[in-house]
């Protein structure tokens, strides 16, 4: 059970990651679902799993040897969405809505403070950013039931 959930993350990323630069290629922005994907995986993964599957998925996304404040957010806000996962009040789809909305929140205040201005846009992709978490969430959750939090 372990070891399918794990390959099951990492075919996930991989389809994710793959679906973001494609998106990102011909649209010219990709909304963040690699970061959203990497936080609710945490739910769901072992500490071991996770560091895994949050490094490969950070080379892929950025394969040229340069450390930049997007991709130091990418790898951290997984393991901070890990850490506060059993401190979270509220159910488990909920919690999932609201890491995924303050985790693109700190990516675009960090990195892109600008993105503020453009109001329309980044409720977009919060939204959309939002939304794409619960599904995975609820995905998951469906096929590798826990007990660690309500649900």
């Amino acid at each position: 059970m372990k070891f399918n959930r794990f390959i099951s993350a990492i075919f996930l990323v991989g389809i994710i990651d793959t679906l973001a630069l494609r998106f990102k290629f011909y649209a010219g922005w990709s909304p963040d679902i690699v970061l959203v994907t990497l936080m609710m995986l945490a739910f769901f993964l072992d500490l071991d799993e996770l560091v895994t599957v949050t490094g490969l998925s950070v080379w892929v996304v950025n394969w040229i040897p340069r450390v930049s404040s997007e991709m130091v957010l990418l790898a951290l806000l997984p393991f901070i969405a890990f850490a506060i996962k059993k401190f979270s009040p509220w159910e488990g789809w909920l919690s999932a809505a609201v890491l995924s909305a303050l985790g693109v929140l700190i990516l675009y205040g960090v990195s892109n403070f600008h993105a503020f201005s453009m109001f329309g846009f980044f409720a977009f992709n919060v939204v959309i950013s939002a939304s794409f978490g619960v599904i995975i969430f609820l995905l998951f959750r469906v096929f590798y039931p826990t007990s660690r939090w309500r649900t």
